[in-house]
């Protein structure tokens, strides 16, 4: 009854050598189990079965099927889908989705500042966007809608209820009881789970498309002879999505855990993926495999936290069998717990630190016992996809680490405490920090940490020349305002190096208890560093940006500090922030007072899907605004009236492409669009240090995808030039500066 206890409540089995958990029930964490139990058996052999409390009914045969013969003849069919060749063809449908993911956490960190991230969830978006798209022909969209897919929930509750229900399946007397100690709404998962698949397939077969490298044209050119029914095609993609998501998506979580958790790993790892590539382009399925402390972390973090910890039952056959040593009577249940052999002093040496150096010939770990460690099972039913998770991991794994440098939240330092077990690992969001350097370049970053190591020797944030290659701008450094005001006179220089004559600096006024300074203090250095860096060749100014996520209160407060600032060279407030989240009719107070007070208001609008409904951008022009920023998913009602009131745009190509905040590439920018209409329109850079690209890039960007001349990029500048913020005595030197430069191209 304590076996059936620790099941119904999701607790892990801990067990050392070899242990009855129930009187029908014995666990092995010997390494000889894996032979005994799941591997190849002689011709005529009896076999292990699984066992069946834990089986779902399915509408057809599949992999899983307990007969040999069954299973035999899906795998063989399969396996073509899961060959080396095949994952080459399969490459181009990763790398795609991990693009998103990688856009779409860039955008998130971007919009968001410093709030933490939760990998737990972008990680099972991830996973199951690249599984659907193989097995079933679609992605199920995860990650580009950026919420999840009501599946996750359906592979958790059928976990949930396999698991929940298996103190039934075994005590009979329990049964007529399951519907009340089963709460979830799991009970009916599977049969919705498998209606969805069975429509979905259906729909990806009809297609017919042959080209397309999923794992449904390679069953579908060897099933000439229909070795497959629907209701098969069914069963095994529904096992493949299972089995190929939600563990991969727990490793992932696990390897950010871990590496967090000990700084020397993840610096180490850091190092070897960075110094491994010049562009982020190379990092191929094929140039990771050549990555060995990358597979080193991958495998001790399926040790220490392995993704399918619960029991693997199979049932004694009849006539009984030998395992270990030991003789097992017919109809015993027999098992290896992978999280008690792993952690288990007897075949890991400090089994319960992760130390990725014990499978890189550490002399440290040489009496390890490794033959213990099969997260992929063994003999004819082990993972028939493990070549293909390898490959997804070490991909994400790579071209995350590549892009973000990372912290671990404190809200997340007990994460594994944390969890339960059904079958899976029932995971907690793993909340992550990124910190962006906004327009800081790599190398003033390095001047900053120079700086900081002359006062701290013992500084442990690495060199960001070597943590930050080439087109990488994610680094984390404490804000103390000498950085501020160190990274504010670089970024004042950059700008005026790349040609800039005139600069409107964004900032979001920030507070340090532990730098001991205000807001106001904040907002008061960078405008002296501005007063110290004033010449005749560039002007600049500064606006104070809006958090959407914010409150109305935080909103006037921020205001007020604009109002405070304006005799220094404040000249407007922005409104900005995660254009998901946030309700903007709050702010229209704020931006009255702002308004009012002679200051210049631009907004960050229809920027995403989310934020571009009719009443919030009618919303947001009721806040009468000077300018306005992004301006993508417009709808033609609302587009005709900023036409109708000359409403001056900020575009930005470069970021709208790298963010993937619009479909296809610089030709398909609505810059293409909005130029012809009768609104000014202003080319910026969005965060010089995140998308590496300089102003004059962004009219060099536009000259070339949309054929413009000299004269067309000065009319579009004479245009923009009034409604800068500046004030009439800035509009005319501007002009006079156009006007003096086109008489020079003559």
């Amino acid at each position: 009854m304590p076996f059936r206890k620790s099941l119904f409540y999701g607790n892990r089995i801990m067990e050392d050598g070899l242990v009855r958990t129930s009187p029908t029930d014995v666990s092995f964490n010997d390494p000889a189990v894996w032979k005994d139990i799941y591997g190849y058996k002689s011709r005529g052999e009896n076999q292990f079965v699984r066992d069946r409390s834990l089986r779902g009914k399915r509408p057809g045969s599949g992999i899983g099927d307990e007969n040999e013969a069954v299973h035999a003849r899906h795998r063989r069919i399969l396996s073509h889908a899961f060959s080396e060749k095949a994952l080459r063809g399969q490459e181009g449908i990763m790398q795609r989705l991990v693009d998103l993911l990688i856009s779409g956490l860039k955008l998130h960190l971007k919009e968001h500042g410093s709030e933490p991230v939760d990998m737990t969830k972008r990680f099972n978006w991830t996973t199951f966007d690249i599984i659907g798209d193989l097995a079933f022909g679609q992605s199920f969209g995860c990650l580009e809608a950026n919420r999840p897919h009501y599946v996750i929930s359906m592979v958790n509750d059928i976990f949930y209820i396999l698991t929940r229900s298996q103190p039934g399946n075994r005590l009979p007397i329990l049964k007529p009881f399951e519907r009340y100690l089963v709460t979830s709404d799991g009970l009916d998962a599977l049969p919705r789970f498998d209606h969805f698949a069975l429509s979905t397939i259906k729909k990806r077969i009809e297609d017919g498309n042959s080209d397309r490298r999923d794992f449904m044209s390679y069953i579908l050119a060897h099933n000439d002879r229909k070795d497959f029914t629907d209701d098969e095609l069914t069963t095994n993609a529904s096992a493949l999505l299972i089995a190929g998501s939600e563990t991969t998506a727990t490793t992932l979580s696990g390897a950010a855990y871990y590496l967090l958790k000990n700084p020397s790993a993840y610096q180490r790892l850091v190092q070897e993926i960075r110094s491994s590539f010049n562009e982020e382009k190379e990092i191929t399925i094929s140039e990771v495999d050549n990555l060995p402390y990358l597979a080193a972390v991958i495998a001790e973090t399926m040790r220490i936290y392995p993704p399918v910890p619960a029991i693997m039952a199979r049932t004694v056959p009849e006539g009984g069998k030998t395992i270990c040593g030991h003789w097992m009577p017919e109809n015993t249940i027999v098992s290896v717990s992978q999280y008690a052999a792993y952690r288990s002093d007897r075949n890991f040496a400090r089994s319960d630190e992760f130390i990725p150096e014990r499978w890189l010939d550490d002399p440290r770990f040489k009496n390890d016992v490794k033959e213990v460690f099969q997260p992929f099972s063994v003999g004819p039913r082990n993972c028939i996809g493990q070549v293909m998770a390898k490959a997804e991991m070490r991909l994400v794994l790579s071209r995350f680490l590549w892009n973000f440098d990372l912290q671990l939240s404190p809200e997340s330092t007990d994460w594994p405490d944390e969890q339960s077990v059904y079958g899976l690992w029932k995971k907690a969001p793993l909340m992550l920090h990124a910190h962006l350097s906004g327009s800081i370049t790599r190398e003033c970053l390095r001047e900053i940490w120079l700086r900081k190591r002359e006062h701290d020797p013992n500084l442990q944030i690495p060199d960001p020349m070597i943590a930050m290659p080439p087109g990488k701008v994610d680094y984390s450094l404490k804000t103390d305002l000498e950085s501020v005001r160190y990274s504010t006179k670089r970024v004042l220089q950059d700008f005026q190096d790349d040609g800039v004559r005139y600069l409107e600096l964004r900032t979001t006024p920030r507070e340090s208890q532990e730098h001991n300074f205000s807001k106001a203090q904040y907002v008061s250095t960078i405008l002296d560093v501005i007063d110290e860096c004033k010449n005749e060749t560039m002007s600049t100014y500064l606006i104070l940006s809006v958090d959407r996520t914010k409150s109305a209160a935080d909103a006037d407060l921020l205001v007020d500090l604009a109002i405070q600032f304006k005799h220094r060279g404040v000249v407007g407030v922005e409104l900005g922030g995660n254009p998901s989240r946030g309700d903007v009719s709050i702010f229209k107070d704020a931006f009255s007072k702002a308004k009012q007070n002679g200051l210049g208001i631009t907004l960050h609008f229809a920027e995403v899907e989310f934020s571009s409904s009719p009443q919030e951008l009618t919303t947001l022009l009721s806040f009468q605004p000077d300018r306005l920023g992004h301006v993508i998913n417009v709808p033609d009602e609302i587009r005709e009236e900023i036409v109708q009131h000359k409403i001056a745009l900020e575009l930005c190509l470069s970021c709208n492409v790298h963010a993937k905040l619009i479909t296809g590439g610089y030709p398909d920018h609505h810059f293409g669009y909005w130029r012809h209409r009768d609104c000014p329109i202003i080319l910026c850079t969005d965060d010089v240090g995140f998308f590496c690209s300089p102003v004059s890039s962004e009219y060099l960007l536009a000259a070339e995808h949309f054929n413009l001349d000299c004269s067309m990029l000065l009319d579009i500048c004479r245009k923009g030039i009034d409604s800068i913020f500046g004030g009439p005595q800035e509009k005319t030197r501007l002009h006079n500066l156009v006007n003096e430069f086109e008489e020079q191209q003559q």
